[in-house]
């Protein structure tokens, strides 16, 4: 059984991904991106090996954190914290690790997702 990231399905969720990080400019994309399962995707997506989908993944995450009640919610998402710091420690990738770290600041800020920070690394 061939991974995940070589079928077509992929590649065109990612290619959306790619979009919506580069269309989500306010509050509104955030509804849609604020449901578990959406939430959960983008977990998954921060834990590949593609960096394109691990970047679309944590720009969109960090927009994420600028609306406070989903802070919380993002930490508790399984695999996200964990990509989180995996991208933090990407030095040859400075934009994404840029990212991240903003991301996990923010993430921080909730004394709930502080341990879960130091957990994953």
């Amino acid at each position: 059984r061939e991974p995940i990231e070589n079928t077509d399905a992929f590649e065109i969720c990612e290619e959306a991904l790619n979009l919506l990080a580069s269309l989500s400019k306010h509050e509104d994309s955030m509804a849609i991106l604020s449901q578990p399962e959406i939430l959960l995707a983008l977990g998954r997506y921060l834990n590949t090996k593609r960096m394109g989908s691990r970047l679309s993944a944590i720009t969109l995450l960090e927009k994420c954190c600028a609306v406070e009640r989903m802070i919380v919610e993002i930490g508790s998402t399984p695999g996200v914290m964990e990509g989180i710091v995996k991208l933090v420690a990407e030095e040859d990738q400075p934009r994404a690790q840029k990212c991240a770290i903003k991301t996990l600041m923010a993430l921080c800020l909730a004394d709930e997702n502080r341990a879960k920070a130091v957990s994953a690394g």
